[in-house]
């Protein structure tokens, strides 16, 4: 009987597993021919503009008759340009619905998550390729911050090692530092409608309030912060109070961006002092190419082979004497 038992089981895990990825397939699917029939629109629209100058040029010499040909024109300029904005939030939201669609939680998560205890200094790392970038054709790791040269020299992993020497007095009989970090660049990235993004950091909160420390590493990839419909200060205030939510007997941690920008700048200080979370400035290194890796940076690849840096994106990022600045930075502002 238990042995039917489980092979019910397994056979039941087994479906659900093909049906994970069969919504995921159709996703897919449904993202690409989105992102297809955008591409249509967008030089069908660039088209009509120019025409519509055309028409404007007209009108001056012809008269009505013309100008009302124009204001057709314009009117359909104006609805292709809203089915535009409409396809780019579809296509964000298809995004979004895939990455909870992916495999639930890899195995570090899972440990994470099931040491997050009183037994254990806990401390989650959000954020985006500063701290967790996947493999690409331009990065050879999975499990550090982008442009770090090995597993061990980015930030995460220095701000847990110098926590480490701190870990009596943090917390007296804790067995040790209980870590993860993730990429959640897909919040920055999603503008009309961040909020929405929030199923998929909750998978990497504890139930109970187990987390001691939330660092939380975004802004980068902001693009919305200066124009004038922006919702970004709102928009990160509220995420702020989500984590609260998640995390109520967390110390919150907000860092600044790594490159200057004084308008997001300005946002997460204000933020950070308005919500009651510690704010760690990153001024004092932005733009300076002694805390950049540098192109021609040699780093060691999760394929255990020796690989340069060659991207111009990548050597932007903080080299590891910035990623150690960075953690030291966070550390000596952690709450005892």
């Amino acid at each position: 009987m238990q042995d039917n038992r489980d092979n019910l089981s397994e056979q039941s895990r087994a479906e659900q597993s093909r049906a994970e990825q069969s919504r995921a397939e159709q996703s897919r699917a449904e993202q690409s021919r989105a992102e297809h029939n955008l591409d249509k629109l967008t030089r069908s629209v660039s088209l009509l503009r120019v025409l519509s100058i055309c028409l404007i040029v007209t009108v001056m010499v012809g008269g009505l008759g013309a100008g009302y040909c124009g204001y057709k024109l314009y009117r359909k300029v104006q609805g292709q340009a809203d089915t535009i904005e409409q396809s780019r939030e579809r296509i964000n939201t298809l995004e979004i619905r895939m990455e909870e669609l992916s495999p639930s939680l890899d195995d570090e998560a899972k440990k994470f998550l099931a040491n997050c205890d009183d037994d254990h200094y806990n401390i989650l790392f959000i954020g985006n390729s500063i701290t967790r970038h996947e493999i690409t054709s331009y990065w050879w790791s999975d499990g550090r911050g982008m442009a770090a040269t090995s597993q061990d020299t980015d930030y995460v992993h220095q701000t847990e090692s110098l926590l480490t020497d701190k870990l009596e007095e943090l917390k007296p009989g804790a067995k040790g530092i209980n870590g993860y970090a993730f990429n959640y660049s897909v919040w920055e990235t999603n503008a009309h409608d961040r909020a929405q993004t929030y199923p998929v950091m909750d998978k990497y909160m504890t139930e109970g309030g187990g987390l001691d420390v939330v660092v939380l590493q975004l802004g980068e990839n902001v693009s919305d912060a200066s124009t004038d419909d922006s919702t970004y200060e709102s928009d990160y205030a509220e995420l702020i109070q989500h984590i609260k939510e998640e995390a109520p007997f967390a110390q919150i941690i907000t860092v600044g961006d790594f490159w200057a920008d004084d308008t997001k700048d300005a946002v997460k200080k204000s933020v950070a002092e308005e919500v009651g979370v510690t704010y760690v400035d990153l001024a004092e290194i932005q733009d300076d190419p002694n805390y950049e890796a540098g192109m021609g940076t040699t780093v060691q690849g999760d394929d255990g082979n020796e690989h340069e840096i060659d991207h111009s994106g990548v050597a932007k990022h903080p080299g590891d004497t910035g990623m150690k600045w960075i953690a030291k930075k966070i550390v000596d502002v952690v709450e005892k």
